[in-house]
């Protein structure tokens, strides 16, 4: 054997043997590394899971978990166009992956695409139709778009769906204010306000469905409770239409 190809031959046993030896100071197998990032996500400790998941996935690049949970921590990270191509490569790998979709419309959501979020929303809800929390994240981002019909008819199938979900009630109850059906929205939020008596944004709307009833008392009454809870929306409201009650 020439020098040459023994040179070869041992560069060939070298990179088998540091590509093996990387392999285990990664933890070994990739399953091991991806429990590892689910425990420190679970203590909140996104960057180290990140640093685990991105090993994961040098080790299993199609690995469509691992992109989602990865884009899971940068979203808690608040790094939220870098969550979005995680969860678009979660896709990419797994077409079916409900909560890859469901994910994705949250946090484009925070980056006020609306538009995109609600093409995923309805995606999700194509892959399970009775899925409550589809319904309401679409009818809450139709709300915000103020396309209240349409917020309206998935907070009704959100509620059908689950009659104890008390943050549809609160949104339903919110965009029928906005509507003026002050009655209903009335009716919604002493829902949320019988489960919840504590929740600040369920009086300060109810206040304002009393208000558009002209119920000026009962109005005062629930805007001091949403301030006396820290709502600070409420002073405007206290200063600008109770007048010292």
């Amino acid at each position: 054997m020439n020098g040459r190809l023994v040179h070869r031959f041992v560069f060939t046993i070298l990179f088998v043997l540091c590509y093996s030896g990387c392999a285990r100071c990664y933890g070994q197998t990739a399953q091991q590394l991806f429990e590892s990032s689910n425990a420190k996500a679970q203590t909140h400790d996104y960057k180290g899971s990140i640093a685990d998941l991105d090993k994961v996935i040098t080790l299993e690049p199609r690995f469509a978990k691992a992109y989602y949970n990865r884009g899971n921590a940068k979203s808690a990270l608040h790094e939220y166009d870098a969550a979005v191509k995680d969860y678009s490569l979660a896709i990419k790998y797994d077409s079916l992956y409900k909560e890859a979709y469901y994910n994705r419309g949250n946090t484009l959501v925070k980056l006020q695409r609306f538009d995109s979020a609600i093409v995923d929303y309805t995606r999700t809800i194509a892959l399970d139709p009775v899925f409550s929390r589809g319904y309401f994240s679409r009818g809450t981002t139709y709300g915000d778009v103020k396309k209240y019909n349409e917020a309206l008819m998935d907070l009704d199938v959100a509620i059908m769906l689950d009659t104890t979900y008390p943050r549809a009630y609160l949104n339903r109850g919110t965009i029928l204010a906005k509507l003026h059906r002050f009655t209903d929205a009335k009716m919604d939020l002493n829902r949320v306000l019988h489960d919840d008596p504590k929740n600040d944004r369920a009086y300060l709307i109810r206040g304002m469905a009393e208000a558009g009833m002209e119920d000026q008392d009962a109005a005062c009454a629930d805007f001091h409770q949403a301030r006396l809870r820290g709502s600070k929306e409420a002073d405007q409201y206290i200063k600008d239409y109770c007048e010292g009650k």
